[in-house]
């Protein structure tokens, strides 16, 4: 009696006889075992036990089926399945900083809190900044467990948006990872520069239109009773060919012409 089968090859898998009353007769060549049981008389049974490890690779169904032949009793087949199960990984990160805005020199502090969304326990979960660099490690989170880590920064002059990710892996190798940025804003301080007054106007000759020497001199006529006695000064003075010389705010003199 001759037992063969070719072992499943699914990822992550090797073979290995660890047992049976028949696995003295037994080998595993190439992925292929065989069995060489001789002659069973009736109602005698052998029997052989292969197990192999399994990695994430070997995640899904894994399918065999063994073929016995005789030389007097015809041959037979059976196979069975077995569905390797690998819990889904999940990992979520959220970075925040404050206060989000601030003047040159202002101290911020950024804050990373990272989640294990799936359903296997993360190891090692690195948290790391584009900007800051290396934040931290989180040795373990198992499902829905959260951790916190936090770095301050010093602002420069200008806005900074940057950008963190966290990577962890569970028992079978396989990694996970989640990114997040945060935004905070410069606000620079006001300059104000000086600058000096209006220069003092100068002594003009008034013309002999009135309008015209009103507009010239820039000169505000109020109240009303003192603007229209100024008005009838200035007419008087431009009949005389006199001239207007500004001696204060709102007093003026007038100087007769030779």
């Amino acid at each position: 009696m001759t037992v063969t089968d070719t072992l499943p090859s699914n990822g992550g898998l090797d073979w290995d006889i660890d047992g049976g009353t028949g696995a003295e007769d037994c080998s595993i060549l190439l992925g292929v075992l065989t069995c060489d049981f001789g002659s069973l008389e009736n109602g005698s049974t052998r029997t052989v036990h292969i197990s192999s490890p399994t990695t994430a690779a070997s995640c899904g169904t894994v399918d065999n089926t063994a073929f016995v032949a005789t030389t007097n009793d015809g041959s037979d087949s059976d196979g069975d399945m077995v569905s390797v199960t690998c819990p889904t990984l999940g990992i979520n990160i959220d970075k925040t900083v404050a206060p989000i805005s601030g003047n040159p020199g202002n101290i911020v502090t950024y804050t990373y809190v990272v989640l294990n969304t799936g359903e296997a326990t993360l190891f090692n979960i690195s948290v790391d900044d584009d900007k800051l660099g290396h934040i931290g490690v989180i040795a373990q989170l198992d499902p829905g467990q959260s951790a916190t880590l936090q770095k301050t920064a010093v602002l420069g002059t200008s806005g900074v948006i940057n950008v963190a990710t966290a990577t962890g892996t569970d028992r079978l190798g396989r990694s996970v990872s989640d990114s997040d940025d945060a935004t905070v804003s410069v606000v620079l301080p006001l300059t104000l520069e000086r600058v000096p007054a209006d220069p003092v106007i100068a002594p003009q000759t008034v013309a002999r239109s009135l309008p015209q020497a009103i507009a010239t001199t820039g000169v505000e006529l109020w109240p009303p009773m003192l603007s229209a006695f100024l008005m009838i000064l200035l007419g008087a003075a431009c009949l005389r060919g006199s001239r207007l010389r500004p001696t204060g705010e709102y007093r003026w003199e007038f100087e007769k012409n030779s």
